[in-house]
């Protein structure tokens, strides 16, 4: 791979390998070019196998579209049952979301993926290492992401009301019912009362107000029903902007900095497999390079590259969702690296989905990542058939790979990476 520009190597993956959704051989053999683009610049190149579930995200909406429906239906017929499920529902939901557990992998099968790891050492003794990591593998299309921001952004709104709406409405008949129970013998069957039962026992009045809220979920039920069409398809997106745009950055930071090696700085570029299932690949090296020295890990910092193609510079202080509160103290060296080079960049929480540096603060490993991001706090494109190459922009990339550059000189000369910097 002969490259003049940054975008090039984006461009040359579209055209020669198309899309790489985990797992497949396409995602390999980007993994494998990448790998031979890196061995002419870095000191070593190593692959990282191991395996992950390619689609449990998609899995995830279907299993919890279906739990909706079976909790609406158990509404008109065993109230109870609704509560329990709705309350299974939230909990899944939760602890793969928020907790990253692996609730529901053990039901389906796993695939080979691979990341990408270089390496450039420091021309001195290196008391610091930094990370530049991004991901290959590319998302499935996902058309709620093509929907009108503001329209896409009431859907998911709706959606999360009508969850904890008939929750509420079963809850409710639940609670009055009991009111109505003399606890002894009537308690035994309380848990299996049907609906008829309930309403039968019921005073008239909350009766008819939660009977008649209910039609409300079920005219709506279109909406949720639709979230599994909105969010699971079978189709892969070539993944220009997500996430080919930051690993050409990484890639043409390796080769500017094998020229330009840092004295006291070993820097680590990464190109993780297995991100859209959910940041497998960066769990599965995190895992692994705390086990081979904790000291080290301290000693680490981590740049994640994210979505680099077009719209505003952030840096990501919070994914809210997965609990990842990213360091301040590398949330300001990029700030103020960005500062010293007159670039515009907006520190942002990025309320849904993850990044890769996620796992590595979740490790209390300094990480944080930089991405562009529209008005609405969402990559463009993103997740969609319109992410080629031709909606990403050369100026973008240099501008991010100009900050790269700055930061790796800045941490290696000891700048803002002490306690003392953080206020200046």
């Amino acid at each position: 791979m002969q490259l003049e520009n940054i975008k090039d190597f984006i461009t040359y993956i579209c055209n020669t390998v198309g899309p790489r959704p985990c797992g497949s051989k396409e995602e390999r053999e980007a993994a494998n070019l990448i790998k031979d683009y890196l061995s002419s610049s870095c000191d070593s190149v190593v692959l990282q196998n191991f395996f992950a579930k390619p689609r449990i995200l998609q899995h995830l909406i279907t299993v919890l579209v279906v739990i909706y429906t079976l909790a609406l239906i158990s509404f008109y017929i065993y109230p109870f049952v609704t509560i329990l499920l709705l309350f299974v529902l939230l909990l899944i939901a939760y602890f793969t979301r928020c907790k990253s557990l692996p609730v529901l992998e053990f039901l389906f099968p796993s695939v080979p993926s691979q990341n990408v790891i270089g390496k450039i050492n420091a021309t001195k003794k290196a008391d610091t290492t930094l990370i530049f990591s991004a991901h290959h593998d590319s998302a499935y299309v996902m058309p709620f992401f093509g929907l009108n921001r503001p329209f896409s952004l009431f859907i998911y709104a709706l959606i999360i009301f009508l969850i904890f709406f008939l929750l509420i409405l079963a809850a409710s008949k639940y609670f009055l019912f009991a009111t109505q129970l003399s606890w002894g013998t009537d308690v035994v069957n309380y848990l299996t009362v049907t609906a008829w039962e309930y309403d039968s026992l019921l005073p008239a009045p909350y009766k008819d107000i939660i009977n008649y809220s209910s039609i409300g979920c079920i005219v709506t039920y279109p909406v949720c029903a639709s979230l599994n069409n909105l969010l699971v398809t079978n189709t892969p997106t070539l993944g220009a902007n997500d996430n080919l745009s930051g690993v050409s950055v990484v890639l043409a930071l390796a080769k500017y900095l094998s020229k330009e090696r840092p004295q006291n700085t070993d820097v680590h570029f990464i190109s993780f497999g297995a991100e859209e299932p959910g940041t497998t690949g960066s769990k599965v090296f995190v895992k692994e390079y705390i086990k081979n020295g904790k000291d080290k890990a301290k000693q680490t910092k981590v740049i994640n590259l994210e979505c680099l193609g077009d719209g505003i510079l952030c840096v990501a202080q919070h994914e809210v969702v997965v609990s990842a509160k990213h360091c301040s103290r590398i949330i300001n060296l990029v700030k103020k690296t960005a500062k010293e080079e007159n670039i515009k960049l907006r520190g942002v929480k990025v309320i849904g989905g993850s990044t890769d540096a996620a796992p590595f603060t979740w490790y209390k490993i300094s990480a944080c990542t930089i991405l562009r991001l529209d008005k609405w706090g969402v990559p463009v494109p993103y997740h969609t058939l319109k992410d080629i190459p031709d909606a990403i922009y050369e100026d973008e990339l240099q501008e991010a790979f100009k900050l790269c550059v700055s930061i790796v000189k800045n941490v290696d000369k000891g700048k803002y990476c002490t306690p003392s910097d953080d206020n200046k």
